[in-house]
């Protein structure tokens, strides 16, 4: 039996799984609890963070099981580039944001422009929680979208 082409990415692009656990232990050994987890196939996600401090979204990337390209930083032509240049190359791309609604509208164009799908992932810093909420493909509604992840992000304390 041939392995379909319709999701496939190069498989350097996976995440040495010692290398997954080895960082989950060490987030678990730290006191902070994971729920959720982005899936392999969906390789062609931007993962959008919000998260209190900035080596909160490094360690996330890496826990997750594919190799991630940080996209903070860059210039508004530069960002669409970015996400399907990795996303040729196998790569999820993920960003910080602090969940404006102009950073939320940027993400869910980005992502529908190079055909991604948007996973949200949130750090709860008081009870020491990560929520990685499944990937969802970007609608040809924005503003729905951008609904979306404003209310998914309601339901954690950033304080």
């Amino acid at each position: 039996m041939t392995k379909s082409r319709v999701n496939s990415r190069p498989s350097a692009m996976l995440r040495a799984r010692w290398k997954v656990r080895l960082a989950k232990a060490v987030l678990r050994a730290l006191g902070w609890q994971l729920r959720g987890t982005l899936p392999p196939q969906f390789w062609r996600s931007i993962v959008v963070v919000k998260a209190p401090k900035p080596w909160q979204c490094k360690a996330l990337a890496w826990t997750l099981p594919v190799v991630v390209r940080p996209l903070n930083g860059l210039a508004r032509e530069e960002w669409l580039h970015a996400t399907a240049q990795g996303f040729a190359k196998g790569e999820a791309s993920i960003v910080f944001t602090h969940a404006t609604d102009p950073q939320l509208e940027d993400i869910a164009a980005h992502a529908r422009e190079a055909k991604g799908r948007i996973a949200l992932c949130a750090f709860e810093p008081q009870r020491k929680f990560v929520h990685m909420h499944a990937p969802f493909k970007a609608s040809p509604f924005p503003d729905r979208d951008v609904h979306y992840m404003r209310r998914y992000f309601k339901h954690f304390r950033f304080d």
